[in-house]
């Protein structure tokens, strides 16, 4: 972790584990879907994207060891803004999960270093809404449930643009800025 000029630190890293969708719709049985499997198989199906829109940034996306978690991995989302950018995501596209609707979201995060993130969800017609969601830096594991209907209303762009969910979830992007330690 570095710090700036004006104490901002520059160097962040996020682990990211027990990613979880519930499906279902009224008339259909709900199911949990694991989304880290291939995680804990030694894989990562999730891609890294480095904000390219605003230049600079640099990170990765890891398969780690963690072992306080079962199965003992998870994802180690890395971002480095010494040289400039916005932000670093880990994304992945649910084009291989089938389902008409998911319910729910749940993901377990754990850093030393962020205070806060941002969850991008990109519905049915395209359109992304984003929010920013506030964490306590330390040594535990961090569970956080979305419902994906009430998370829209929030910052909105693309597709429908109208800021109301339209299912299923087509993708999701974990989001770590310059300013999240």
């Amino acid at each position: 972790l570095l710090t700036g000029p004006q104490g901002e630190k520059r160097k962040v890293a996020l682990l990211i584990n027990d990613m979880r969708l519930k499906t279902g719709k009224k008339a259909a049985v709900a199911e949990t879907v694991r989304l880290d499997d291939i995680v804990n198989a030694g894989h990562v199906d999730w891609s890294f994207i480095d904000g390219r829109e605003f230049k600079g940034a640099k990170g990765s996306l890891k398969n780690v060891s963690a072992e306080d978690l079962p199965g003992g991995k998870a994802l180690k989302l890395s971002g480095d803004f010494t040289g400039g950018g916005a932000y670093v995501a880990a994304h992945r596209d649910f084009d291989d999960v089938t389902a008409d609707a998911f319910k729910n979201v749940k993901i377990a995060f754990k850093s030393n270093s962020i205070k806060h993130y941002s969850l991008r969800g990109i519905d049915a017609t395209g359109q992304c809404h984003q929010r920013r969601m506030t964490f306590k830096p330390g040594e535990q594991w961090q569970t956080v449930l979305i419902d994906l209907q009430r998370f829209a209303g929030c910052e909105k762009w693309g597709g429908a643009n109208d800021g109301k969910w339209h299912p299923p979830l087509k993708g999701l992007s974990i989001v770590i800025g310059k300013n999240s330690a």
